[in-house]
């Protein structure tokens, strides 16, 4: 419950003003669909106590329709029908309303707290990125994002609505109705209670088997469609779809639970209901009780029917604010580490001359990758680094890019210590081992963003060097994607990505692995003819062109 508390608190810290006024608002308009419900319940009982010659003390509608409306009904019973009437089409227009701003306003909070969500996966430390598997960012990005907000901040918003809807009720109907509660019903309610909040931990439990065992199920899945090629080639369909089936049902498992504790209080209550009727059937001496009371009975069996949806509604709602905490756990955790901005370090006005690093060790997953590191790079030369697979080749390109961070040892640009995260600006061009290709134009592709007229007129002249230019005439006009490219030409894309803004400091991973001998020699090339005024640095496996490296630096 603490846990819980503390869930709701950090929500409320992290939502807007606005948001937060919003939200009561919404609480209010509940409210006055609690108006038009005791109206509609009220006429009911007077209209079935004046049908069987009595008068009811719930409210005096007979003077307000002497004093005001007789002009206008034929007899008392057209006045009460008529309000009846009334109460239910405003209350339904009401609830229709109320449901369609409530879901305009979740909605609006899940696709605003999903995106900063985002935000904050992309400005994590890269080596804790990969720490976890892409599929748990997916899933918690749109998945969990949308239990805490359209799970978490409804049940809040319908808890509360519930909750005065259901006293107001109850207490008018005990005030009119002149109930009686025996002991009996007031001690059978509280175990109710008692027993619900001893099952929390069971609840919560089910919460986070749940999380866990959706989170296997998205990992693996997106394992066997990155693997597709080899299971059909090794023939390994029926073992994943053992894998597979294993782990869906496992969730599968869980979801029962689940679906069955949002179900059982309405089936608690029916039974506690039944068992109610019973005992007063049984327990009258007078046979005439009943004849005698019809209004009444009546009027309860309304008012049973608007309650029984309410108390069923409060226990769903608390059970879903229950099993969705690990969500929001992971929520606030993740936000909690979100990066601030003292704590980058801007070089997009600086002029970058040399990258040092001084007796440097670095650990990844708990094994040094490189112990007494040195090395200097300067402006001017290209620079290889070889090595065999798994030698740290990429995980040295992402130290020098800032994005892994060493466990001990100096990190300078001109010479200047760098122990926080840099804004490199525009000064950095990268190209990765396997080049990414959005399903995006071709200019959004290179800009990764959608306005770039300037530097896109430039870039023919990049393409034409790059033996692309047939791409650039024939998508230059279209937002259509790229998806149908070779791996050679998404890996030229992607240099020339790199290279359109001219940056300082180039990275190239594998640049050419992709690319006949002609093609790959245009890019070498170009790169001798560029490095005056730049640092290059790349890897790859081919010694055809060792000879064109100002300096290989062997790991």
């Amino acid at each position: 419950m603490k846990n819980l508390l503390q869930n709701l608190n950090f929500i409320f810290k992290i939502v807007s003003t606005k948001e937060i006024i919003i939200f009561l608002g919404l609480i209010f308009f509940s409210i006055t669909v609690v108006f038009f419900e005791f109206l509609s319940f009220s006429s009911i009982y007077e209209t079935l106590s004046l049908a069987e010659g009595g008068k009811s003390n719930f409210v005096n509608y007979l003077n307000i329709y002497e004093n005001n409306f007789i002009i206008f009904f034929k007899n008392y019973e057209n006045f009460l029908i008529f309000i009846l009437v009334i109460s239910l089409i405003f209350r339904n227009f009401l609830v229709v309303s109320f449901n369609f701003l409530l879901s305009r306003f979740i909605y609006s909070l899940y696709s605003k707290y999903s995106s900063i969500l985002l935000k904050s996966y992309l400005n994590m430390n890269a080596i804790d990125f990969f720490k976890n598997n892409k599929s748990e960012y997916l899933k918690n990005v749109i998945k969990e994002t949308f239990l805490i907000f359209i799970g978490i901040i409804y049940s809040l918003i319908t808890l509360g609505s519930e909750i005065i809807y259901l006293l107001i009720l109850i207490f008018s109907a005990l005030y009119f109705l002149n109930i009686q509660i025996d002991l009996i019903y007031i001690l059978s309610l509280l175990i109710f209670i008692i027993v619900y909040f001893l099952s929390m931990r069971f609840i919560k439990k089910l919460g986070a088997n749940r999380l866990s065992t959706e989170s296997e199920v998205y990992k693996f899945t997106s394992e066997i469609f990155a693997s597709l090629i080899e299971i059909k080639v090794f023939k390994k369909t029926k073992m994943f779809y053992k894998f597979f089936a294993d782990k869906i049902k496992n969730y599968s498992d869980t979801q029962v639970y689940i679906s069955l504790l949002s179900a059982l209080p309405k089936n608690i209550l029916e039974i506690i209901i039944a068992v109610s009727i019973a005992i007063i059937y049984f327990s009258q001496t007078d046979v005439n009780y009943f004849n005698q009371n019809i209004p009444k009975i009546a009027s309860l069996g309304f008012l049973i029917y608007r309650l029984a949806p309410s108390f069923s509604k409060i226990f769903n709602q608390f059970n879903t604010l229950v099993i969705h905490t690990p969500s929001m756990n992971m929520f606030k955790k993740q936000l909690g580490n979100n990066l601030n901005d003292k704590d980058i370090y801007d070089l997009s006005n600086h002029k970058i001359n040399t990258i040092e690093l001084k007796n440097c060790f670095f650990e990844f997953k708990n094994n040094f990758i490189f112990k007494e590191l040195n090395l200097k790079i300067k402006k001017g030369s290209i620079y290889c680094i070889k090595g065999k697979s798994g030698a740290g080749k990429t995980s040295l390109i992402f130290l020098l890019m800032n994005l892994y961070q060493f466990k001990k040892g100096d990190f300078l640009i001109n010479n200047l210590s760098i122990t926080r995260t840099i804004n490199w600006g525009n000064k950095l061009g990268y190209v990765p081992q396997n080049p990414i290709i959005i399903d995006f134009s071709l200019r959004e592709n290179l800009f990764l963003e959608e306005h770039e007229n300037d530097y896109f007129s430039k870039s023919e002249n990049l393409f034409e060097k790059l033996n692309l230019k047939y791409i650039f005439e024939n998508h230059k006009n279209k937002t259509s994607n790229l998806r149908s490219l070779s791996g050679g030409e998404k890996q030229r894309i992607a240099l020339i990505r790199a290279l359109i803004k001219d940056p300082e400091i180039l990275i190239l991973d594998e640049p050419i692995s992709s690319l006949d001998y002609e093609n790959s020699s245009k890019i070498i090339d170009h790169l001798t003819n560029i490095k005056k005024d730049k640092i290059i640095i790349l890897t790859t496996h081919d010694n055809k062109f060792d000879h064109l490296f100002d300096e290989i630096i062997n790991i």
